[in-house]
């Protein structure tokens, strides 16, 4: 399809310089102009057309957008021997008008037109570093660009080869670079960068644009193929994706009718997705639910694990494939093929492990020769609560899943010792009423010699429950201790100020304890129950009206136990909440003893303390008495039950023996009447009444103690049903370009107080250096709390790169999101955990963020380097060093906005001026707030914040000479 020829301006209005309508339909070849253009109404769209005899065919493809007061230049066609080739065209919008710019155009235009034009070029293999204008030397492989502030600068090759990101070599002629563009040295090379002012003063400005417009086609037709080329594989992607999600919803479907059939069905990956498709399945294994597509990134393209875990909401932890690994089972896991590094999935199944590969479909078992072929390092997966508020019976499902062989296997034990234990009953029977009758040796030793192998056979069953508990024990607080510190670290910061340290460290704690009863009262009832329901049936095997009276007494105890727990229940209530505020108060004491003493308050502390303290152990005694009330109650019980036996055991023999008088009376023999309970059987009777009454008492107690459950539930409860920090359709962020926007945001931390940020609009443009100043109080750090996501705006709307914060996962943005507090620490440990901390990045990692902020050469010089090891603080560093040094872990994880918050305030001038020295070379968005005016003279940008309100912007010296809100807080720190 061709397009309405071009056209030149008109020659009048090159002439009298008139401006002339640029209209849609008759759009103007960039190649047939004579001179540059300004536009001045409307605005005019630059886009790439194919060529083909000298006329343009095909599509056009967008290329920039220029607005009223941008200009643009004659570019030159790049067309072969046959009129083939590429060509760009202007089109103007509604009410586009332009003029001719003149012989004598402002550099500023120059420099704002290429950064217009020239495309963004794909990210570099290795970290670029970030050249002001002057002389720089490289080394082999070293990649320049420029601050993204600078605009435009041109590079100057001296010496060396230097290579652009399309492959083509840097000359003689000066070469522009703007932000997204860069340069990589072949080997050893000298540059020199500088502004377009000294290239005019030198005379070069003029060969050196034309050479930029001469190669500006093709690198705008590289760059239009790349992306054509990634709009295609995202096309295919996506579609990969939808037959996926499809089959995974018919899937769903058949799973009803073939439970199993979804997990063992096939699944083909395509190459760079296995990522999602190992958290699928690894999803799935842990008995949750992950659409396919929810899985693909923001811009089209895989995600890796980690992003993939992140939006399912599953935790990782790295650990260690030891010797033998695959003979014991765990959590599932993500390892990696020594050959070719492709990520598998690692899941449990019976003792072992199965190994899933993605990419070939396939599953296998685990065992030494395949654990050969795998990297040791791995990743465990925890899985978590849903993102709903969760009850009691949500923890229980989590922790039991996936257990259920160790259940069985528990059950089967118990039910095997407690056959095993009727033995004893039946033997003691058997002794009373047959052997010691008969004087019967042999048989007793036979008897005795039985009992002996089933109390060996009871120990051995005994021990593989026990072993089996502990491996359930183990696997159940694994999962529910990691599902709630995920809970804990997924709840919003304004959770958190609701309550005391000591007292949300207590209510955090009550789960774990709670997690504790359960495991314990859970085994505790089944193998009482087990045991008592096998007791029960030997009761009435012997006798049914006995077997009655044991019911009854039971019942009676039941009925007293569980009336005291109730009003234990109570008190314990009373004492769960006065132990909160009471270990809050201590937690507060302690760490602000310092203050404590120095306002002479600690006998007024410590009489505040009492005060909470005895509240909380009067309900303490008072639930105490009661236990003690309970703990009476069962030791006379079990005399008192034997003494009712005896008498119904006497009643039951009159009865007997008066129905037999009757029976002699009227002449009956042998009639079917009752016969009296002969001593054996009496002996066995009363051996599993007392089986059956100590299973009994055990399953009690443990009913009584699964009552204290209850207070402490109460306690914990905010921690599960809260609104958890996540949007639950929120969309993932992708990769962030470091665009900020606050559009009409307001802000209070209560309803009854003033606004902090009152209808608060500013921008800052992706790799922008912002300082954010002003008097205190004016809502500074709140704007950093809004851009973490810590509070949510009450108006208005916070925008990353053009998507309103609100539609996003907030972790996706905090991710790419790095912060240095003014109060931040150094752990104790080596340089290298310092900067990596829990992340996956790895020791060239560390070297390239130490590198962007000058840190590396400090680094070498130290006795082990990387691995030298600080103490807690990094006493060992200077201030300079350290505070370096956690601007490196911010940037680590390669964040496209750094937050700094007064992380300068505590250095001298001169450590201050090489910490800004490295901020201003980074190429990241950064946001700083600043008390210390001389930190911020070479920002991009400074924002003044008074009463929530954004009352000046501008450079250092444009605001000094304002004479307002900025000079005056100026004037102030000068005297």
């Amino acid at each position: 399809m061709s397009i309405p020829s071009s056209r030149p301006l008109d020659p009048v209005s090159r002439v009298t310089r008139l401006p002339q309508p640029l209209r849609a339909d008759q759009p103007l070849c960039l190649g047939e102009m004579a001179e540059p253009l300004r536009v001045v109404a409307g605005f005019v769209d630059l886009f790439a057309v194919a060529m083909r005899d000298g006329r343009h065919v095909g599509r056009r493809r967008a290329v920039a957008r220029l607005s009223a007061g941008d200009c643009f230049w004659p570019v030159p066609r790049a067309l072969d021997d046959r009129g083939d080739g590429l060509g760009l065209i202007a089109v103007g919008g509604l009410g586009a008008q332009v003029e001719a710019l003149g012989d004598a155009p402002a550099l500023a235009d120059i420099d704002h037109w290429l950064r217009a034009i020239l495309p963004p070029a794909p990210p570099p293999a290795k970290t670029a570093s970030i050249l002001a204008p002057g002389r720089h030397d490289l080394a082999a492989g070293d990649v320049a660009a420029i601050q993204p502030g600078q605009g435009c600068l041109w590079l100057v090759r001296e010496e060396g080869l230097l290579a652009l990101p399309d492959g083509a070599g840097v000359r003689e002629v000066p070469v522009p670079l703007v932000a997204g563009r860069w340069v990589s040295a072949d080997g050893t090379a000298r540059i020199a960068l500088g502004t377009s002012r000294e290239l005019a003063d030198t005379g070069l400005l003029a060969p050196a644009l034309a050479a930029a417009h001469a190669a500006l086609p093709r690198q705008i037709a590289q760059a239009l193929d790349a992306r054509a080329a990634d709009e295609t594989a995202q096309a295919r992607q996506r579609g990969e994706l939808s037959r996926q999600g499809m089959e995974a919803a018919f899937g769903t479907l058949v799973d009803l009718i073939q439970p199993g059939s979804r997990l063992a069905a096939p699944e083909r990956v395509l190459p760079g997705w296995e990522a999602g498709a190992l958290v699928r399945r690894i999803a799935q294994s842990l008995g949750l639910e992950l659409p396919p597509p929810a899985h693909a990134g923001k811009d089209g393209h895989p995600p890796d694990l980690a992003q993939a875990l992140a939006a399912a909401r599953l935790r990782q932890r790295g650990v260690l494939l030891r010797l033998g690994w695959w003979r014991q089972t765990g959590l599932p896991m993500v390892a990696r093929l020594a050959e070719g590094d492709r990520p598998v999935a690692l899941l449990p199944q019976g003792n072992g492990y199965v190994l899933w590969d993605a990419l070939a479909g396939t599953s296998q078992p685990v065992d030494a020769a395949l654990a050969e072929k795998l990297n040791p390092q791995a990743q465990a997966i925890y899985a978590a609560l849903p993102s709903r508020p969760v009850g009691l019976g949500d923890m229980i499902r989590l922790g039991l899943h996936g257990t259920g062989r160790e259940r069985l296997a528990i059950t089967l034990l118990a039910l095997g010792v407690a056959l095993i234990g009727l033995l004893t009953p039946v033997a003691s029977g058997l002794i009373v009423d047959k052997i010691v009758p008969t004087a019967a040796g042999d048989q007793l030793f036979l008897l005795v010699l039985a009992l002996v192998v089933a109390a060996i056979s009871s120990a051995a069953l005994d021990y593989s429950k026990t072993h089996a508990v502990l491996r359930l024990q183990s696997g159940i607080d694994l999962k529910m201790h990691a599902a709630v510190i995920d809970r804990l670290l997924r709840l919003p910061a304004g959770f958190f100020k609701r309550y005391t340290v000591g007292d949300l460290a207590d209510r955090a704690m009550g789960i774990a304890t709670i997690r504790e009863m359960l495991a314990g009262a859970a085994l505790s009832s089944l193998l009482g129950g087990v045991m008592s329901l096998v007791s029960l049936g030997m009761l009435f095997f012997y006798s049914v009206k006995l077997a009655l009276v044991a019911l009854l007494l039971v019942a009676l105890s039941l009925s007293v136990t569980v009336g005291l727990s109730l009003l234990q229940l109570r008190h314990e209530r009373q004492e769960a909440r006065t132990r909160g505020i009471a270990e809050g108060l201590v937690l507060q004491f302690i760490t602000g003893v310092a203050k404590l003493k120095v306002a002479a308050a600690v006998d007024r502390a410590i009489m505040f303390w009492m005060r909470r303290y005895g509240a909380q152990r009067r309900f303490d005694i008072a639930g105490q008495r009661l236990a003690r009330m309970q703990t009476v109650f069962q030791a006379a019980f079990g005399p008192l039950s034997t003494v009712a036996l005896m008498a119904g055991v006497v009643l039951i023999a009159k009865g007997v023996m008066a129905e037999q008088a009757v029976q002699a009376l009227a002449g009956v023999e042998g009639g079917g009447g009752a016969t009296a309970m002969q001593a054996g059987g009496f002996i066995a009777f009363f051996t599993a009444f007392g089986q059956f009454q100590g299973a009994m008492t055990q399953l009690v107690g443990t009913l009584t103690r699964l009552l204290g459950v209850f207070p402490i539930w109460e306690r914990s409860r905010p921690l599960l049903e809260s609104p958890l920090d996540d949007v639950a359709d929120g969309e993932d962020a992708g990769r962030l370009g470091g665009g900020v926007e606050f559009s009409g945001v307001s802000f209070s931390y209560a309803p009854e107080l003033p606004p902090v940020l009152d209808n608060l609009s500013f921008s800052i443009r992706p790799g922008e250096f912002v300082a954010i100043v002003g008097p205190s109080g004016g809502g500074k750090s709140t704007i950093l709390r809004l851009l973490l996501g810590l509070d949510r705006p009450q108006a208005g709307e916070l925008f990353f790169d053009g998507r309103p914060m609100s539609r996003l996962t907030p972790d996706s943005v905090r991710r790419q999101i790095g912060t240095v507090l003014q109060n931040g620490r150094l752990m104790g440990g080596s340089i290298l955990d310092n900067i990596v901390g829990a992340s996956a990045a790895r020791l060239e990692d560390a070297w390239a963020a130490a590198r962007q902020v000058d840190l590396a050469d400090d680094i070498k010089a130290m006795p082990m380097g990387m691995h030298t090891v600080l103490t807690e603080g990094g006493g060992t560093l200077s201030g300079g060093q350290r505070q370096r040094l956690m601007i490196a872990r911010a940037l680590v994880r390669q964040p496209r906005l750094l937050l700094l918050d007064e992380a300068t305030s505590a250095l001298d001038n001169r450590t201050q001026a090489a910490v800004m020295r490295s901020l201003e070379k980074l190429d990241v968005t950064r946001v700083m707030i600043a008390h210390r005016l001389s930190t911020i003279e070479r920002v991009d940008r400074i924002l003044v914040i008074e009463r929530g309100r954004l009352v000046e912007q501008g450079r250092f010296a444009d605001l000094i000479a304002q004479d307002g809100v900025f000079a005056a807080l100026a004037r102030r720190q000068m005297l």
